[in-house]
């Protein structure tokens, strides 16, 4: 189906076992956890995602823009 939008929930959290064997990092050092749910035209939630980042490596920034209507 197709997807018209996603909306990411970003969370630090102690890195799970199997997250911190995949990253090479200790179990239980904060992460990033961002998770996606994807969403159709007609708002109805049709997929999520689960990544977890190790921060040391890549960095988020957020850009705010404010649109006249």
């Amino acid at each position: 189906l197709p997807v018209c939008y996603s909306v990411a929930e970003v969370r630090a959290v102690p890195a799970p076992r199997q997250v911190a064997r995949a990253l090479r990092i200790t179990a239980r050092t904060p992460v990033l956890r961002l998770r996606h749910t994807h969403v159709r035209a007609d708002e109805l939630p049709v997929a999520m995602t689960v990544v977890h980042v190790n921060d040391e490596i890549l960095h988020f920034s957020v850009v705010r823009t404010y649109l006249d209507q």
